[in-house]
């Protein structure tokens, strides 16, 4: 399931061979989730291409609103990152120094 999803995933769909190996993944099963993940990545590119190529205004280079959208879905899931992941991490036990005195 996870090499399924993170197929769908931008930057991680690259990398995921690497932990897919390591675990030695029957070569069937990865080729099976990455064709059907990659096949739903590519059919939602290719729509949004045909959906976007029949806006005119788009076309023209009038998407200034698009990107006023885009910028602020990517703070929000910028912000969603740091306050679950990034925030906690700093949060968690810090390892002990070395240079204390053993007792």
């Amino acid at each position: 399931m996870g090499i399924f999803i993170a197929r769908l995933l931008p930057v991680v769909r690259h990398l995921i061979g690497i932990p897919a190996g390591i675990v030695r993944m029957s070569f069937l099963k990865y080729s099976i989730y990455t064709l059907i993940g990659s096949a739903i990545w590519c059919s939602v590119l290719c729509w949004l291409g045909v959906k976007m190529g029949q806006d005119e205004s788009l076309m023209k280079g009038e998407y200034h609103r698009i990107t006023i959208w885009l910028a602020g879905a990517m703070l929000v899931l910028g912000g969603l990152y740091y306050f679950f992941v990034h925030r906690h991490m700093k949060s968690g036990a810090k390892p002990e120094s070395r240079n204390q005195k053993a007792e």
